[in-house]
């Protein structure tokens, strides 16, 4: 609520405000809505090792991947990717729970 003796700026801006923010709240509940949760194993399914430094990525391992995707990488930096992409699948979804942080 805008408090009283507030210019007409001031109201403006407090009420401009309230609408950018109720639209992100539906800009990331729909984001949140359209995220595929999948484990560390589905995700790794969507991986496969080529050589000894090279990768292919599935097509669908993100929305509208239409096309594999390619990468290299050496041994120390395979224990280090796989490891994030172990850590990223195993959160717990942000449903219900980023608008207490906001």
């Amino acid at each position: 609520m805008v408090p009283r003796g507030q210019s007409v700026q001031h109201v403006f801006f407090f009420l401009h405000a309230q609408v950018i923010s109720s639209s992100c709240i539906e800009f990331v509940d729909d984001l949140i809505a359209k995220m595929v949760v999948r484990t560390y194993e589905q995700e790794c399914a969507f991986v496969k090792q080529v050589d000894g430094t090279s990768y292919s990525i599935g097509k669908g391992f993100v929305d509208n991947m239409n096309v594999p995707g390619h990468f290299y990488v050496n041994q120390e930096l395979k224990s280090l990717l796989f490891e994030e992409l172990r850590q990223f699948s195993s959160q717990v979804p942000l449903v219900g729970t980023w608008r207490e942080r906001a």
